[in-house]
C-alpha cells in the first residue's frame, strides 16, 4: 500500500504539524515503527488528534496558528524525547537481527547503512588486509599501506579507501565496492587457499546483536561444511551450500548457518573429521544439491512455457493482422471490379481493372508472407526447442571449501 500526503506549503497549519511529525516524531527517518510507539504513548495523556483538530478549527491567523503549535509542542517534546529512546531501546534489545535488516534502523546519525555483500566484502577485506592497512570501522574506510604478496595489480594505488560514498568529510577517498580490481584480488587470494578442518569456538554471548537461531544453539556443538557448486549450461550458476548438524543429530539450515558466521570466533586446533560425520555432511550437501537442480528445472519448464506462449501469441497476432489486410484487399477488389463493370467509358473500365490486378498481385503476396511467417515461427520454436535442450545438458562441479568443528559459547 502507497499512501501519499501533499504538503500546502501556504497552509500553516499543514507546515506546522509536518515539522512535528518530521523533526519531533522522526516519522520519515527514524525508527521504523517508533511513530505508532509514541502516539500510542501519547494518546494515553492527550488526546494528539483531537488537539490538532482543535488547533485547525479554532485558530484563524498566523500568530494563533504559532502560539497553539508552539505551546502543544512544548507540552509534549518530554514525551516525545522518552517514548522515542524506549522505542528504540526495545527495538534493538527484543527483536532479531534480521529484523533490523528489514527495518530502517539508524544507529548512528552519521552511519549510513549498507547491504549483506557489503558487509561480507568489509570483512574479509579486513581479515586480508590486517598488517597491510589501517582500519576505520565507523565509517567503513581504510588506509592501504601495502599489498599482500598475493595481490600484484600495478594499477592499484596505496591510500584511503572507503565504502560509503554518503559520508561528506572533504577527504579524499578511492571507492570501494564489489568489482574493485582490489576486492576482486582479495576474493580470489581468500578462495586460493587450502582450509584444513578446525575447531571453531563462536562467542554469542559478546555479540551485540540478537538472532534467536543461534541463541537456540548455545553450548551446543556440531560439524559444518561448505561447498561451492557450479551449474554450468546456457548460463553459470554458483551456490555457496552450507551442511551443517549438531552432535545430537540435528539439521541446521541454510540461513542459520549463515547467521553463525556473522558472530566473532576463534579458531582452533586441526582436526581429524569421522568418517560417520563427513559421510553425514556429503548426504546433506547432495539432497541440497538436488533441490537447486530441480528449481533450476522448474525455472527452465516455466522459461519453456513462457517463451512457447510468447511465440503462439505473436503468430496469431501475425496471422490475424495478414488476415485483415486480405479481407480489405479481396473487399477493395470486388469494389473496382463491380465500378468496371458499372463504367460505360472504355478507358475507365481498363484503368480500373488494372488496379484491381495489381490489388490481387498484393493480395498473392500477403497470403506468401502467411507461409513464410509460419516457416519463421517454426524457426523460432525450434531455436527455442535448441536452447531448452542445452539448458538440460548441465555440467555440475564440487568445489569443498572448508569443515570445522563448531561451538557456540
Amino acid at each position: 500500500v502507497v499512501v501519499v500526503n501533499f504538503l500546502n506549503r501556504k497552509n500553516e497549519a499543514d507546515v506546522r504539524v509536518f515539522q512535528l511529525l518530521s523533526e519531533k516524531f522522526r516519522l520519515f527517518d527514524g525508527v521504523f515503527g517508533a511513530s505508532d510507539e509514541v502516539l500510542g504513548a501519547i494518546e494515553s495523556g492527550v488526546d494528539f488528534e483531537k488537539r490538532i483538530a482543535n488547533i485547525y478549527q479554532n485558530c484563524r491567523s498566523l500568530g494563533q496558528i504559532k502560539l497553539a503549535f508552539d505551546a502543544l509542542q512544548q507540552e509534549l517534546n518530554e514525551q516525545i524525547t522518552v517514548s522515542l529512546d524506549e522505542t528504540r531501546r526495545k527495538l534493538l534489545e527484543h527483536f532479531d537481527e534480521e529484523v533490523h535488516e528489514r527495518l530502517r534502523v539508524n544507529i548512528e546519525k552519521t552511519r549510513a547503512q549498507i547491504g549483506r555483500f557489503e558487509q561480507w566484502l568489509w570483512k574479509l577485506t579486513t581479515h586480508e588486509l590486517e598488517g597491510y592497512a589501517r582500519f576505520n570501522p565507523p565509517q567503513y574506510s581504510f588506509t592501504l599501506e601495502s599489498l599482500p604478496e598475493g595481490i600484484t595489480d600495478n594499477q592499484l594505488k596505496h591510500g584511503r579507501y572507503r565504502l560509503l560514498t554518503k559520508i561528506a568529510d572533504g577527504e579524499p577517498f578511492i571507492h570501494y565496492r564489489p568489482g574493485h580490481p582490489l576486492a576482486e584480488g582479495l576474493i580470489r587470494q581468500a578462495k586460493s587457499r587450502l582450509l584444513p578442518a578446525r575447531e571453531v569456538v563462536f562467542h554469542y554471548r559478546n555479540y551485540e546483536g540478537k538472532i534467536s537461531v543461534i541463541e537456540n544453539l548455545l553450548h551446543k556443538s556440531g560439524w559444518l561444511s561448505l561447498t561451492r557448486v557450479a551449474v554450468e549450461a546456457l548460463d553459470t550458476e554458483d551456490h555457496l551450500i552450507f551442511s551443517a548438524l549438531t552432535d545430537t543429530g540435528n539439521i541446521l539450515d541454510q540461513e542459520t548457518c549463515e547467521r553463525l558466521f556473522n558472530i566473532g570466533a576463534i579458531s582452533g586446533s586441526e582436526i581429524q573429521i569421522p568418517s560417520e560425520r563427513q559421510e553425514q555432511l556429503s548426504t546433506l550437501t547432495e539432497t541440497t544439491v538436488s533441490r537447486i537442480l530441480g528449481e533450476i528445472g522448474e525455472r527452465n519448464s516455466k522459461f519453456f512455457e513462457q517463451e512457447i506462449e510468447k511465440i503462439d501469441k505473436w503468430a496469431e497476432d501475425r496471422k490475424q493482422g495478414l488476415e485483415i489486410e486480405l479481407k480489405e484487399l479481396d473487399a477493395e477488389i470486388k469494389s473496382l471490379v463491380r465500378e468496371s463493370r458499372m463504367a460505360s467509358d472504355l478507358q475507365v473500365k481498363i484503368e480500373l481493372r488494372r488496379k484491381a490486378s495489381d490489388l490481387e498481385k498484393q493480395r498473392n503476396r500477403k497470403r506468401r508472407e502467411i507461409f513464410d511467417a509460419q516457416d519463421e515461427i517454426e524457426g523460432s520454436k525450434e531455436a527455442l526447442l535448441t536452447e531448452v535442450q542445452a539448458r538440460l545438458q548441465q555440467r555440475v562441479t564440487h568445489d569443498h571449501l572448508f569443515t570445522i568443528r563448531w561451538s557456540v559459547a
